[in-house]
């Protein structure tokens, strides 16, 4: 039979009190419960500070319908409890949390003896702020004793791994970014606190746009260091969320180093805008020693620097050629020909010719190299090609040493003018000759000289006197006389000078100012008289001048004639008559004196008596013989028979003329001056010529003895004249 279940009454309850030793409760009471007749056993808990003093620190009995109680009685152990505690957070840079915070703590508990008041320092790792003492106040094998100044070391602590994110910093002093170190701490150690700080994982791709530069010359010589430039894009990634961020660095770098927000630290890094240019700086072209810049193929086309260039991360690299020509000096020197026409008084006559060679000297600055280039023509600076070529083909090169010519210059025509000297060496009147020159030559100066042309005009102006006798016949030599007038004139302006000569000349040569070289031309003043000299009468014999055409009607010559450029000749006609012959006394009376030592007979029979004449001297210019005239043609020379004793005629001494067949008597000659009064009353003096006249030492005679025939005659006719003479003084 089975046995019956005994339900057990519940028991009052056990309370349990924790008071100190002066029943002041440490701790709330607690109470057990049970059944009646359970057992129950509660132990006297650990309170910090204080230690049991009960000897059984666990009781043990049964729940009963009666209510228990049980007291601890804790007296004050001096127990100090402290704790050093390191704590780790993980963060963005933002400050949220990434990760779970790690702790770690040093637990250090003094526990002072109640008795002794001595201090126990223990440590712990860990946190345990309920230590638990035996009843000797010692804590359990879990608590190390806790020598003063030594440090307890906190492990490090690996810092967590999280997707796309890396630590980018932490507060840890030793700064390493996989983990926090050790720590060492001591009793007396602050808390310590620890920030791990990551940053987003950000991928870096680079892309480089390049700018090469290179400097030559047309030979494509390298004449200059070549410019390299890079622009470095960046484009950074975060690879928490695939976002990416494009750089820009203007120069050949690296993958730059960034920051926890994926920024490059470095900042010559910009941030790129999508689309927008990034340029590479302007390269000024390098100066190089005597070359200078021809060309490049930058598309600006300065010839001063390779220009800015704009380009994207997704441009192509760029190259650029700069190429070099050589500098070249030119050096001009001009070859100058002048030529001057002038009169021979230095005035100008025609434009002058001036023509100029020009060689221009090019020489290559790179090296030196001269090249000498002529231009015929007054020229400037050349235009050069790139290789120092004159571009104008009128520009050819000069050979060193090799003449370069002046054309020949024909001399201009020149109205009324020719020419008649020159500097040209070639001395060729028509033209100043081809002139050879080089780059070394001196200017040439070239003066040709014209004289003027002159016309000339010839005029005779003449005398023509004719000696005849009544019937028309020559009885004497005619005379004839010219004077020359040249009227010069300068075909230049035409102006005329005219000149005169005695006597009939051929045109005259003139010099080169036109005027004759013979000195026998004489300047004609305009409005004067030149003149004919007086030409007189030559002696006839038997017969004597009648008459003459001379307007003078002078008949023992024929006088001085006047005369212009305009006259017309003059022609003159002097006509002789035979003379009247001589007779010895006739009817008319005794012709004889007592004085006159003789008579002449002069007798009526017309025969010619001829006594001895003395030869009276010829002045060469009486002109002619003294005769009487007389109707019988006869001719009486006289000649004195007895030395006049004494001056005068004697009072017998007539002299007669004949008349109409009747015989002339001579009157005796008495006076030693006789003949010298005789030579002066037969002599004719004649006109001097206002110009120099041809010499003339006598003229036309027809024979000596005509001559003394004319001089018996002329000293008859002086008889007859003192007899006469005589006569009228007797009278007196």
């Amino acid at each position: 039979m089975a046995t019956p279940y005994v339900i057990a009454a519940t028991a009052q309850p056990v309370t349990v009190n924790y008071v100190n030793e002066q029943n002041v409760p440490l701790a709330n009471s607690t109470q057990l419960s049970g059944l009646q007749g359970e057992p129950y056993e509660v132990s006297a808990p650990v309170i910090p500070g204080y230690v049991v003093t009960n000897t059984d620190t666990t009781v043990t009995g049964n729940f009963t319908d009666m209510p228990q109680s049980i007291t601890f009685t804790y007296k004050s152990a001096l127990v100090n409890v402290t704790q050093v505690t390191e704590q780790i957070k993980y963060q963005d840079a933002q400050g949220n949390q990434v990760a779970d915070s790690a702790a770690q703590q040093v637990t250090f508990a003094t526990i002072t003896d109640p008795n002794t008041r001595v201090d126990h320092v223990y440590s712990k790792v860990g946190a345990d702020t309920n230590m638990t003492l035996d009843k000797d106040g010692q804590p359990d094998a879990s608590w190390t004793l806790y020598l003063d100044g030594s440090t307890i070391s906190l492990a490090a602590v690996a810092n967590p791994e999280i997707k796309g994110m890396h630590v980018i910093k932490t507060t840890d002093p030793a700064n390493d970014l996989t983990q926090t170190v050790a720590q060492n701490v001591t009793n007396q150690s602050k808390n310590l606190a620890f920030v791990v700080t990551y940053g987003h994982d950000f991928d870096t791709v680079l892309n480089q746009v390049k700018e090469n530069i290179t400097y030559v010359d047309q030979s494509d010589q390298q004449v200059a260091a070549p410019v390299d430039k890079a622009i470095t894009f960046a484009t950074v990634t975060d690879q928490t969320n695939q976002q990416s961020v494009v750089y820009s660095h203007v120069g050949d770098a690296q993958a730059p180093v960034l920051d926890e927000n994926g920024t490059p630290t470095d900042t010559s890094w910009v941030l790129y805008q999508t689309g927008q240019p990034i340029a590479f700086e302007a390269v000024v072209n390098p100066t190089i020693k005597g070359m200078h810049v021809i060309k490049t193929t930058d598309s600006a086309s300065d010839l001063t620097q390779t220009t800015a260039q704009n380009v994207t991360p997704t441009s192509q690299n760029l190259a650029f050629v700069v190429t070099y020509g050589h500098d070249f000096d030119t050096v001009l020197n001009q070859v100058k020909e002048n030529i001057t026409y002038v009169d021979q008084s230095g005035q100008q006559v025609a434009t002058p010719v001036d023509k100029t060679i020009t060689f221009a000297t090019v020489t290559d600055q790179s090296n030196q190299q001269s090249v000498i280039y002529s231009y015929v023509g007054d020229a400037q600076t050349p235009g050069l090609d790139e290789n120092g070529v004159p571009t104008d083909a009128n520009w050819t090169v000069y050979q060193a040493g090799k003449p370069v010519t002046f054309a020949a210059v024909t001399n201009p025509a020149v109205k009324g003018m020719h020419v008649v000297k020159t500097t040209d060496p070639a001395n060729d009147l028509t033209q100043t000759t081809a002139q050879a020159v080089t780059n070394a030559s001196q200017n040439l100066a070239i003066v040709v000289t014209y004289a003027h042309d002159f016309e000339t005009t010839l005029k005779h102006v003449t005398e023509n006197i004719t000696y005849v006798d009544q019937n028309g016949q020559q009885v004497a030599t005619p005379v004839d006389k010219t004077i020359t007038f040249a009227t010069v004139t300068d075909q230049s302006n035409q102006k005329s000078v005219i000149y005169s000569n005695d006597g009939e000349a051929q045109a005259p040569k003139l010099d080169e100012n036109g005027v004759p070289t013979d000195a026998s031309w004489v300047v004609y003043q305009d409005g004067t008289q030149l003149t004919f000299a007086a030409v007189p009468n030559p002696k006839v014999a038997g017969q004597h001048v009648v008459k003459t055409t001379d307007p003078a009607n002078d008949l023992t010559q024929t006088t001085a004639q006047s005369i212009t450029p305009t006259s017309e000749n003059l022609t003159f006609v002097v006509t002789y008559a035979a003379d009247a012959t001589t007779g010895g006394g006739g009817g008319n009376g005794n012709n004889g004196g007592d004085n006159g030592g003789g008579d002449i007979d002069t007798g009526g029979s017309g025969n010619t008596v001829n006594p001895e004449v003395p030869e009276i001297p010829d002045t060469g210019n009486n002109g002619g013989n003294v005769v009487a005239p007389g109707d019988n043609g006869d001719q009486v020379a006289v000649k004195p028979t007895k030395k006049p004793s004494k001056p005068g005629l004697s009072n017998g001494g007539n002299a007669a003329i004949a008349a109409n067949g009747g015989s002339a008597a001579t009157a005796d000659l008495v006076s030693q001056g006789a003949p010298a009064q005789q030579q002066s009353l037969g002599t004719v003096t004649p006109v001097a010529h206002e110009t120099t006249a041809p010499d003339t030492d006598k003229l036309p005679q027809t024979s000596d003895q005509q001559n003394k025939g004319a001089a018996v005659i002329g000293l008859a006719l002086l008889g007859s004249l003192a007899g006469l003479l005589g006569l009228k003084k007797r009278k007196g």
